[in-house]
């Protein structure tokens, strides 16, 4: 269904901000200096869920903040909501693992609730971006203990983009990491005043080079695969990006205002209402925002572009389109003339075949 007035969007994703405190005071937080603390209640969740739940269409729910962890009980009532209620949805939380305890982790299995950890890097990029290392490695541990199989996202900016390999290489020795993912740096926030760097696109370009074929490496001599969410978005061709860009996805604040995304969460130009009176005439904005140079033609990942989150090219423009090119241009000549011929033979069959 579009999105507009108060029809009702069709949800595929939704953020719930469980509460807007965190463990750590990330250098690039997007969320910026948050002004009090606020927790999430269980009323304001289950109409959010409910919300998302309309339609009977199976749909994520992220579990997020802030540092979602930090309100154990909230996960869980969460996942037993759903369970109770028979929606069709999957859990997931994203957490920086410094509050991941062996109790915690054996709840996410329990509740079949899926595990993303952030990490930037080893310890020294690590620490210098968020800090608490050795903390986020035993919660790791923990989840490794009890059988959770997890994936982490890192943030990508000047001060670790030549550190990633190394943390393919670290994620490697745990049995149960099953991917990692790449974030640029937003300029939002905390990073809005230039630290931490945005990486330049020739650094860029040469880290996903070698990250690609670091991957590639690790995978002949591992099984399960380490699976890179950027090289699958490649192999697998173009799209849209996210369901913000389709209007498919809603943000809940603690206090129950509404955004298209976690990422754009405060952004009062955004801002979707309430779960009171919420206002969807924007839900689809995020769209307009498409990865598009006078570079394309002639690209080899032209017609296959993965584009970029439209939300981190609102807050980053041209400098992010640049960004964006870097990462995928270099992912794609990480994977080799192997998969270059493959496409070009799919995509003569293809011709053929018309």
């Amino acid at each position: 269904m579009k999105a507009g007035g108060d029809i009702r969007p069709a949800i595929r994703h939704l953020v719930l901000w469980l509460t807007t405190d965190c463990n750590l005071s990330c250098a690039y937080c997007y969320r910026g200096q948050p002004s009090g603390r606020a927790v999430m209640s269980r009323e304001t969740m289950a109409a959010a869920l409910e919300l998302a739940a309309h339609g009977d269409r199976p749909f994520k729910v992220q579990l997020a903040g802030g540092e979602p962890t930090l309100e154990p009980d909230l996960m869980e009532f969460a996942a037993r909501e759903v369970r109770r209620r028979g929606w069709p949805a999957t859990l997931a939380v994203q957490t920086n693992g410094v509050s991941l305890t062996r109790d915690l982790a054996e709840m996410l299995r329990r509740r079949r609730i899926q595990a993303g950890v952030s990490l930037d890097g080893p310890w020294r990029a690590h620490e210098s971006l968020r800090g608490r290392f050795a903390e986020t490695m035993h919660g790791l541990e923990a989840l490794e203990q009890a059988g959770v199989d997890f994936g982490v996202t890192a943030v990508v900016s000047a001060e670790n983009v030549g550190k990633l390999s190394g943390l393919a290489t670290l994620l490697s020795r745990f049995r149960h990491a099953r991917g990692l993912g790449l974030d640029l740096l937003v300029r939002r926030g905390h990073a809005e005043d230039g630290w931490p760097r945005m990486a330049e696109p020739e650094a860029l370009r040469e880290a996903m080079q070698e990250l690609a074929r670091a991957v590639a490496w690790i995978n002949q001599r591992r099984t399960p695969p380490l699976v890179l969410r950027e090289l699958e978005r490649i192999k697998n061709g173009g799209g849209v990006f996210c369901q913000a860009a389709l209007g498919g996805s809603l943000a809940v604040h603690p206090n129950g205002s509404l955004y298209p995304c976690g990422q754009t969460m405060g952004d009062e130009d955004l801002c979707l209402g309430s779960l009171q009176r919420p206002d969807f005439s924007k839900m689809a904005a995020l769209g307009r925002y498409e990865l598009g140079s006078g570079h394309c033609a002639g690209c080899r990942l032209e017609g296959r572009c993965p584009g970029e989150c439209p939300s981190r090219l609102k807050y980053n423009g041209d400098q992010g389109r640049e960004l964006s090119c870097a990462m995928w241009q270099g992912l794609a000549l990480g994977l080799g003339n192997d998969q270059a011929n493959h496409w070009q033979t799919s995509e003569e069959q293809g011709h053929a075949a018309a």
